[in-house]
C-alpha cells in the first residue's frame, strides 16, 4: 500500500461518515418532529453534529475532489 491509497480510502470513509450522520439526523427529525429539536434530545444532538460533520474532517467537496483524482484520475479543478 502506498500513501495515495491511504488518502483515498480515508476520503471515502470521511464522506460515508458524513452521509451517515446526515441520514441519522434527518431520520431523528422525521421521527420526533419539532419536539426533536429540544436542546439535549437525541435528534437535536445529531442535527447539530450533522451541521459540522462535513467540515470537521475536511469539507465534503475537498474529499470528493480527492476521490475523483485518485480513483477516477480526473483532473484537478
Amino acid at each position: 500500500r502506498n500513501k495515495r491509497d491511504d488518502t483515498s480510502s480515508s476520503s471515502v470513509a470521511r464522506i460515508a461518515g458524513t452521509w451517515v450522520v446526515h441520514a441519522v439526523s434527518d431520520l431523528g427529525l422525521e421521527i420526533y418532529g419539532t419536539d426533536g429539536l429540544e436542546y439535549g434530545s437525541f435528534a437535536d444532538a445529531y442535527y447539530r453534529l450533522g451541521m459540522w460533520a462535513g467540515v470537521g474532517v475536511g469539507t465534503t467537496e475537498v474529499n470528493l475532489n480527492l476521490i475523483a483524482r485518485h480513483y477516477l484520475d480526473l483532473p484537478r479543478q
